[in-house]
């Protein structure tokens, strides 16, 4: 496994596909991977597939989380690729009763802002302490699994095809039907690729219909002299005409029934206009044809949705997905203080430091009056106590004091060191509804696209929130806000008594 990790440092991309590939199998496994020596890598992703060896160093759960927390590690840092040594990774435990990772310290500390290690790292506390995960726990690790795109999967399916007969994994393979007799052939949804001249010299072929987006090797379709009609569904016609070229004056969205002149009364030839005695067969629409149904396909329209994908409307349910698999709290505060401060300031352009220091004091009577606890691994409640412990500031105030004064000493009393950390991460994964998390970078990037549609754009200093997006969270703005104070109100009783609690319910968030 060291030895793949080594070669794949540098690509993002294989380490992702690694790391879903091991958190699938520790699913698989029920959280012990001791007798697997080798875990599969699809070869949708790489083009073949790829065996990784486990070396059966992962025996227990424990274990197993600790080999996913040191691989999420090196996804976020590949300098600590200098902790692997002597064919381990970063953290391992041997024995039970001692954590060896735990001299690692600086390392989990510096990761930890990332959802995805604080989730890693509060379960094998669980499983150190506890010995085994509640199925709550289990369901929220399942969850968490984002699968990524398939990059190599035409790659895959050619060597599928060209090495098999007939349909084989959802592929037509090549040649499979060559010389086949039949008249219609309906390729279902779940076929994704068909093979090299897979129907040749089908001499009777006249209908193909297409149920999804297949791709394709070479001369898919060839010498078939009765086909007259190939059938796909409305959005891919263009799809179909530039992949098919040579059939583009037969694809249709609707399909025809195949009807032979002899067998047609003569009121009926003259509904259809049939006058000429040398036509032999002719094609009659099918009224209501399912699952199709005719329509007019609009060039730019299709042109449109094959754009970047960053380009398309607002999206309600994407925005209602930023709280999902949520280990910490950050992001309910993060977006509560942007939605407060864009309304109380009247600007989409909002910096850092008043996020920040709106963050801190939403979060001040939560912390030190209604002693909420925040979650095992959230480090809001330790910030708070470092900026009390520098400050005259009492627990007691009321949010507007605490954020006056956190404004005023932002940089005289460190402040602004205490609370940058929250910006190493929260602004980027905040918007992984919109962006799949490659990196910092990546993601800033991508937000700065023409027709981007996330909630804002990240510049160094600031964000910019998307007007579109704010048009519709002022018309909706207490509606927004209930929405963020529920979801931390559920995101808090895992941690909270209904006690502790009930002055939050009662008056909100106190801005």
């Amino acid at each position: 496994m060291l030895d793949y990790i080594k070669e794949s440092i540098d690509n993002k991309y294989a380490m992702e596909v690694l790391y879903y590939t091991i958190k699938n199998a520790v699913i698989t496994n029920d959280y012990n991977l001791k007798d697997v020596l080798f875990v599969d890598i699809d070869g949708r992703y790489h083009g073949n597939e790829i065996l990784v060896g486990t070396r059966m160093r992962y025996r227990s759960d424990l274990h197993t989380i600790s080999m996913l927390l040191s691989i999420r590690a090196l996804m976020l840092n590949k300098s600590y690729l200098k902790c692997c040594v002597n064919d381990h990774l970063i953290f391992t435990s041997i024995p039970k009763d001692k954590f060896q990772w735990i001299i690692n310290t600086t390392i989990i500390l510096d990761c930890m802002e990332d959802d995805e290690f604080a989730m890693l790292y509060g379960i094998l506390e669980v499983l150190y302490y506890e010995d085994e995960l509640e199925a709550e726990i289990k369901e929220r690790f399942e969850h968490s699994i984002e699968k990524p795109e398939y990059r190599n999967a035409d790659l895959y399916y050619r060597n599928i095809a060209s090495n098999n007969e007939g349909v084989v994994k959802n592929v037509i393979c090549d040649n499979a039907f060559v010389c086949n007799d039949f008249s219609t052939y309906e390729i279902g949804q779940e076929i994704v690729y068909v093979g090299n001249t897979a129907f040749a010299y089908c001499l009777n072929l006249e209908t193909i219909k297409f149920n999804g987006q297949v791709s394709f090797g070479k001369f898919p379709i060839i010498e078939c002299e009765k086909l007259r009609q190939i059938v796909v569904p409305p959005k891919l016609v263009n799809y179909y005409k530039k992949e098919l070229p040579f059939y583009k004056g037969i694809i249709n969205v609707k399909e025809k029934r195949v009807l032979h002149k002899t067998d047609i009364k003569d009121d009926e030839v003259r509904n259809i206009g049939i006058e000429d005695s040398e036509i032999e067969i002719v094609y009659v629409d099918i009224a209501n044809a399912d699952p199709y149904i005719e329509v007019e396909i609009d060039d730019d329209i299709v042109l449109a949705e094959e754009q970047d994908k960053f380009v398309d409307s607002i999206n309600i349910k994407k925005f209602e997905s930023v709280f999902d698999k949520k280990a910490t709290s950050y992001k309910y505060f993060w977006l509560m203080a942007i939605l407060t401060l864009a309304k109380e300031n009247g600007t989409l352009v909002i910096p850092f430091k008043d996020i920040l220091t709106r963050m801190a004091a939403m979060a001040w009577p939560l912390v030190f009056q209604d002693e909420i606890n925040l979650g095992a691994i959230d480090q809001l409640t330790k910030y708070l106590t470092n900026i009390w412990a520098n400050a005259t500031l009492a627990k007691s105030v009321k949010v507007n004091v605490a954020e006056a004064y956190i404004k005023k000493h932002y940089e005289s009393q460190n402040i602004r060191k205490i609370l940058e950390p929250l910006l190493k991460n929260v602004p980027y994964r905040f918007l992984s509804p919109w962006i799949a998390f490659t990196s910092n970078e990546d993601v800033a990037s991508k937000t700065k696209i023409d027709g981007f549609s996330g909630l804002y754009s990240l510049y160094d200093n600031y964000i910019v929130l998307n007007k579109h997006w704010w048009n519709y969270i002022k018309s909706h703005y207490n509606e927004v806000k209930d929405f963020t104070l529920n979801s931390f109100i559920s995101y808090a009783q895992k941690y909270n008594d209904e006690k502790k609690l009930f002055r939050l319910k009662r008056e909100g968030w106190g801005v």
